[in-house]
């Protein structure tokens, strides 16, 4: 959805699957990558302190559960760099 420039639409969605995530599947290691998406919604349309807050819960959720992927964690470094 990002790709087609539907921000809104993809944030809708991402949103339900985080409120999903941080209840039963809190320790889910997709939710960094569902954190990340959004920070990518919020600076696609230029919030980019919206942008940065969610970057960092990408990395807080990914070092809370202990996940360690080296290359999400370069991608989100990067976008965090970007905004």
């Amino acid at each position: 959805m990002l790709e087609l420039g539907e921000s809104r639409a993809a944030r809708k969605y991402l949103t339900e699957l985080c409120n999903e995530s941080t209840g039963i599947l809190k320790d889910d290691p997709a939710l960094p990558s569902i954190y990340n998406c959004l920070g990518m919604t919020f600076f696609r349309q230029n919030l980019h302190a919206d942008a940065i807050e969610y970057y960092k819960k990408a990395l807080d959720c990914q070092a809370r559960i202990g996940y360690s992927n080296n290359n999400a964690l370069a991608e989100i470094h990067n976008n965090i760099g970007l905004s």
